[in-house]
């Protein structure tokens, strides 16, 4: 960025555009990785019920029904974040 006399910003077309292109890349790197995490949370929203279903005892069982609920949640969440910037997922 330069900088005037009086040290007011002053932009110009070259470095706005190479700005808007890092955040860009940015911006997409962030979804790229949400994305990432989504859907992960769909395969653990698959395996935990048959893990659950495979547990040997109550404590492990309350253990991953618990932590299906939380997955559950975590897909509802990034499916509503990725609904609210109209951003499709898989």
């Amino acid at each position: 960025m330069i900088t005037t006399k009086n040290n007011q910003p002053n932009q110009n077309k070259t470095d706005n555009s190479f700005q808007k292109h890092i955040e860009s890349k940015n911006c997409n790197a962030f979804l790229d990785e949400l994305i990432d995490i989504y859907n992960s949370e769909k395969n653990l929203n698959v395996t935990l019920p048959e893990m659950i279903k495979n547990a040997h005892d109550t404590e492990t069982e309350k253990a991953l029904t618990t932590h299906l609920k939380f997955t559950q949640e975590h897909i509802k969440r990034l499916e509503d974040f990725f609904v609210s910037i109209n951003q499709p997922v898989n």
